[in-house]
């Protein structure tokens, strides 16, 4: 965590009240595994892990964004290996449910672990191996409302988009995913809960007007740079009261 102060301020680390920082930036040390509470979460260690499935480091922030606790309802449309139902998961969530495209991503097949097909694991082996609640899981576009993920409503959802770096959306373009993803939260989350998802950073220059479209109301966009032609960005928006 760097905390960045206006210049003019003196930080006594004795005192109880600290001035507010001015920016703030959540960092990672590089080369640097899981340590501490977070060790049991580190990808060399699951069962499955596919080309593009999330650090947890990343996966916790997005889920203590959404604001998840226990008991939560958590729907993650676009789940992949499902690193952040994982984290929704260790967060208290326990009503877990998850859409991908591919079925070679849900049935352990696109594994980066180099297995014989008897040993391949699929999604669901991540949550046995950390004691976690089972998630529900289907394979179909994540803009399908007939899918049955979409018959409950959700406390939070959570998604990192496909946009090419590394997987290919099946179905649809990164802005026409974004736009109906912003629906389908609209849709389903309960009143005064939240959607967390991450977008490219060319697609969030417009997300105010996307959010707002939806009937949702816009928190906050930050940063989030993993190198420096890889630029994302955290979309945090909330379900408005009803």
């Amino acid at each position: 965590l760097l905390e960045e102060f206006a210049a003019d301020v003196k930080i006594n680390l004795l005192l109880a009240e600290v001035p507010p920082a001015r920016r703030v930036w959540l960092a990672q040390v590089m080369g640097q595994k899981p340590k501490g509470w977070l060790k049991p979460y580190a990808l060399c260690v699951r069962p499955l892990v596919c080309r593009s499935t999330m650090r947890p480091e990343l996966a916790f922030l997005m889920a203590n964004l959404a604001q998840i606790s226990d008991g939560d309802a958590v729907l993650d449309p676009v789940c992949g290996s499902g690193s952040l139902l994982v984290a929704a998961a260790a967060c208290g969530a326990t009503d877990l449910w998850g859409i991908d495209a591919d079925p070679k991503v849900l049935d352990g097949s696109t594994s980066v672990r180099e297995k014989s097909s008897a040993d391949i694991q699929d999604v669901m082996s991540n949550f046995v191996a950390l004691k976690l609640p089972i998630p529900s899981l289907e394979c179909g576009d994540a803009l399908d409302a007939s899918c049955q993920a979409y018959t409950q409503s959700y406390d939070a959802l959570l998604a990192d988009l496909p946009y090419g770096h590394r997987e290919q959306s099946f179905f649809h373009q990164p802005r026409e995913l974004a736009v109906g993803l912003l629906e389908m939260a609209a849709r389903v989350l309960r009143p005064h809960r939240r959607a967390v998802m991450m977008w490219p950073e060319a697609l969030a220059v417009g997300a105010a007007a996307m959010v707002q479209d939806a009937g949702l109301s816009l928190v906050v966009v930050l940063s989030c740079d993993s190198s420096g032609s890889q630029k994302r960005r955290l979309v945090v928006v909330e379900q408005l009261g009803q």
